[in-house]
């Protein structure tokens, strides 16, 4: 149970210290703690948050009633797109997921090529959901993601989240969990990309770079920094909980503190952290902080009911 309100919680809290800066350059802005942002309080999330939610209350409803979980997720992402013209939810949405959201009807396949780090950010409950079976998670994680994210490393790279996270989640170490997962990338047609990316901070991990020096590695766009597509924004927090596995609080500063997608990246970071660390490793002045949180522990345990 602990992992699994540690993941969504410290998801929402990595995607909080991450808001007030996600387009601030880090020379001017170094995090240390939850601050305001946009006329919202400390603790307030960003559209990350509310797709993981719309993610895990999709699961859940599918699961419920038998259905496929691709349709029952898809339902609840148009229930958040339609949300978007209420006073204060909006939460700088993710353009690729509005737009592929758009056209309403039934769960497809995005008919779009964008890598954006929008799948993979709101990925991690179907970790949770899969964590006794991890290459379900894969699988089901790359279906999730394809329903706005149609390039194939937008996919795979939420895909090897997911994995990851049902990894850790069920007890593996992170070494193992990604290591794992590697060997899935490798058979995948279409995965060099993801799986350059993940090398590319387990590498760097090995040998002590810290995230932000990865960010700048795996850059493509160096002005604008890493995070903003999908394996851009694996690959930072992957380094980040490799670099500090055992303590949440610095492994998601360090998450936060680069050039780049920085909400997405700490979100990302926190939530593997969490299903590695549980709840208890969240500090507790960010934990009682973040926004929404008891609706946060409730689908954490009924997740746990549900799939555990």
């Amino acid at each position: 149970m602990e992992r699994f309100e540690g993941c969504l919680v410290g998801g929402a809290v990595g995607d909080a210290l991450g808001a007030p800066v996600e387009f601030t350059r880090l020379e001017f802005a170094q995090v240390s703690g939850l601050q305001p942002w946009g006329g919202h309080p400390a603790g307030s999330f960003t559209d990350d948050t509310q797709m993981t939610i719309a993610t895990a209350e999709g699961l859940l409803r599918a699961h419920r009633a038998g259905a496929d979980p691709a349709d029952g997720v898809w339902e609840r992402y148009l229930r958040w797109y339609a949300r978007q013209s209420e006073p204060g939810y909006a939460r700088a949405p993710d353009s690729t997921c509005l737009a592929a959201l758009e056209g309403g009807g039934f769960a497809r396949a995005a008919r779009n090529d964008s890598k954006g780090c929008g799948g993979v950010m709101r990925i991690a409950p179907v970790g949770l959901a899969h964590y006794g079976d991890p290459p379900v998670a894969f699988d089901l994680g790359c279906r999730i993601a394809g329903l706005t994210h149609g390039h194939p490393t937008g996919r795979l790279a939420a895909g090897c989240l997911a994995e990851i996270v049902a990894r850790v989640t069920g007890g593996s170490a992170l070494d193992e969990a990604i290591a794992k997962t590697r060997v899935r990338l490798t058979v995948e047609c279409e995965g060099a990309e993801t799986l350059a990316a993940l090398d590319r901070a387990v590498g760097m991990a090995e040998v002590g770079a810290e995230p932000a020096e990865v960010a700048i590695a795996v850059a493509a766009d160096p002005v604008k920094g890493a995070g903003w597509v999908a394996e851009e924004c694996l690959a930072v927090a992957v380094a980040a909980a490799l670099a500090h596995p055992d303590d949440y609080r610095a492994g998601v500063l360090a998450a936060v503190n680069i050039d780049g997608d920085r909400d997405s990246t700490g979100a990302v970071a926190g939530g593997l952290l969490g299903a590695m660390l549980g709840l208890g490793a969240v500090p507790a002045e960010w934990d009682a902080a973040v926004e929404d949180r008891d609706r946060l522990l409730a689908l954490a345990r009924e997740l746990h009911v549900s799939f555990g």
